[in-house]
């Protein structure tokens, strides 16, 4: 199915911008610490261009931090709050760039 949409979208990209440069990933379905599946149909976050900030906080407030963190990145985190802000760091930074991160934090500081 993923790859499917991929496909179809790098079609029609290049269809409507020939010299576009145009990549795409798949990734294992992702479950949250329930787990239940995590996608646009159970209330996540959506990766966009511009959105780094509520993925920041997506991440901040996941549940069992500690656990995604041992998953994602291999390294086992002892205290909840360090995982929290390591995984919210480091998903944002994955996802948008280390320019992407410093976004979605100064953004924070206005709030």
């Amino acid at each position: 199915d993923q790859w499917g949409n991929l496909a179809v979208g790098v079609e029609y990209i290049h269809r409507h911008e020939p010299e576009a440069q145009v990549g795409g990933i798949t990734v294992p379905l992702v479950l949250d610490s329930r787990g239940f599946k995590m996608g646009k149909t159970t209330k996540a976050v959506e990766i966009r261009p511009g959105n780094e900030y509520e993925v920041h906080q997506y991440w901040l407030r996941a549940r069992g931090s500690r656990l995604w963190y041992k998953r994602l990145f291999g390294k086992e985190l002892d205290d909840d709050r360090l995982a929290q802000m390591e995984l919210a760091d480091d998903m944002t930074r994955w996802i948008y760039g280390e320019s992407g991160l410093r976004r979605a934090k100064e953004i924070k500081h206005w709030f």
